[in-house]
């Protein structure tokens, strides 16, 4: 009790700016390194080693009333704002540039003000939702961390986009200009490709699925243009279609508000498309002219990230693979027993292929020290099974946990196919790039084969299982694999 009152009376001599230095330092946290720390730092450094649950840990502790950012609520909650939000990308627009009747009665004012009561709280739930921090990829559950982090980001513009300004302001230009804040809850709509992102699902899923976000993002881009394309007109009243354009009449300006609404959509989709629209006034040349640039932009940026997706989910394609086989084993008159079988191999083999380069790909982007943690969540309980580490178990469990986290750092992870063979009998070591290791099975089961030579018949001798270890002799002995290992 008196050191922990010592190191609590130390703590209270480190100021804040000290702690807030060692949070951005990240590199700091990875190698718990006190080279090129303050006096200040170092103390806080030795207080935290040798306090459990210390100061420096409590930025990431779960916290009460403290939102979990991959939570099932939040994950729905998202989805309702997104789906909110794309209706403002529609309404909000349509209303400024036709003035609908629609927008002025009690219904629609009741959507309206429902709308911002939710993005109201939307709000309040983000100042209490965890975030990832980007440095030291540790989620963030501190409330002032996670309001500093809000407020710097996109607060003001979530706060902006939500508030009902031009309602209590009279009909004009000034408050049309100020309903166009409401264009920013566009903000929101890009939390669907989080949403997509944090989906549990194989990666070419989630390429068509980015596709059709895209798709999404052109309609709503299209008809923001349509918008903008009939508030231009009406200003001057100048333009001409073009199949009335050789007349120099038109009765476009009479229509029903519909017909006008799908006729400036067929030209906006005409300007998406770097079509010509024949403006004709001046304010109608200036910004067709930038609606044109910036569709040649939006365009060569689609080509390039439809490319990307393409290729993605071309990467997870199963069906080529699948309609050759299945035409070879037409072909062959294979029984539809073992067709069945050959198809459940191809599925199983395609699905640990693309489990191994997910792992992979997922251990590239973190650091070591994060890597070691995760592989010692994954073959923690495989190794404590393994007869080696039994007698450490009884004998002291802190000493357990330090050697088999030392143990596990050393291991690399091997994805096998169905009968695969790991190692094979009388094979020398380095004669392939897998003999020169000893194993340790984590998940499903291997079998030791021996080969007689006499009676040329393969011995099945035992089924190595779970926390089982393999190839250790011919490492020690420097001799040829005694036996085979088969999948």
């Amino acid at each position: 009790m008196k050191i922990e009152e010592e190191n609590a009376q130390k703590m209270n001599t480190i100021t804040k700016k000290t702690y807030d230095t060692l949070l951005e330092r990240h590199e700091y946290f990875y190698d718990w390194s006190k080279e090129h720390l303050s006096e200040e730092e170092e103390t806080l450094y030795d207080i935290n080693v040798n306090i459990p649950g210390s100061f420096i840990y409590d930025y990431s502790r779960p916290r009460k009333y403290i939102l979990q950012q991959s939570s099932r609520f939040k994950f729905w909650f998202d989805i309702m704002i997104i789906s909110l939000a794309s209706f403002n990308m529609f309404t909000i627009p349509f209303n400024i540039a036709f003035e609908p009747e629609f927008a002025d009665t009690q219904a629609y004012l009741a959507i309206f003000w429902l709308i911002n009561i939710i993005f109201m709280i939307d709000i309040g739930i983000n100042l209490r939702t965890t975030y990832i921090n980007i440095k030291t990829g540790d989620e963030i559950w501190d409330p002032k961390m996670i309001a500093k982090n809000y407020f710097y980001g996109r607060f003001l513009i979530d706060f902006l986009s939500a508030l009902p300004i031009e309602v209590f302001l009279p009909q004009g230009s000034f408050r049309t200009i100020i309903s166009m804040l409401g264009m920013l809850k566009v903000v929101r709509v890009a939390r669907l490709s989080v949403v997509i992102q944090s989906l549990n699902i194989r990666q070419d899923i989630k390429a068509y699925l980015k596709l059709c976000k895209l798709s999404f993002y052109i309609m709503i881009y299209i008809h923001i243009i349509a918008c903008i394309y009939y508030y231009t007109l009406i200003v001057n009243k100048a333009w001409l279609p073009g199949l009335d354009f050789p007349y120099g009449v038109t009765g476009f300006y009479n229509l029903s508000m519909t017909k006008k609404y799908l006729n400036v959509q067929y030209h906006a989709v005409m300007l998406f498309g770097l079509n010509e629209v024949y403006p004709q006034a001046t304010l109608d040349v200036i910004v067709f002219s930038i609606m044109l640039l910036i569709s040649s932009m939006v365009n060569a940026h689609v080509f390039g990230v439809i490319a990307v997706l393409v290729s993605e989910a071309n990467k997870g394609n199963q069906f080529e693979q699948f309609s050759t086989s299945n035409a070879a084993m037409s072909n062959l008159k294979v029984p539809m027993a073992l067709q069945r079988k050959v198809k459940e191999y191809l599925q199983v083999t395609k699905d640990n292929q693309q489990h191994q380069e997910e792992l992979q790909n997922f251990f590239n982007h973190i650091s070591p020290s994060l890597k070691t943690k995760v592989m010692n969540h994954m073959f923690n309980e495989a190794v404590k099974l393994n007869d080696i580490f039994y007698e450490i178990k009884d004998s002291d469990p802190d000493n357990e946990k330090k050697i088999i986290s030392q143990f596990v750092s050393k291991l690399t992870i091997k994805l096998a196919q169905p009968e695969d063979i790991i190692i094979e009998q009388g094979s020398a070591l380095n004669s392939s790039p897998y003999e020169n290791f000893f194993y340790m099975i984590t998940k499903g089961e291997c079998t030791v084969v021996s080969k007689d030579k006499v009676n040329f018949k393969d011995n099945h001798i035992r089924a190595l299982l779970p926390g089982d270890h393999f190839g250790e002799v011919a490492l020690l002995y420097k001799c040829k694999r005694t036996v085979s290992i088969v999948c």
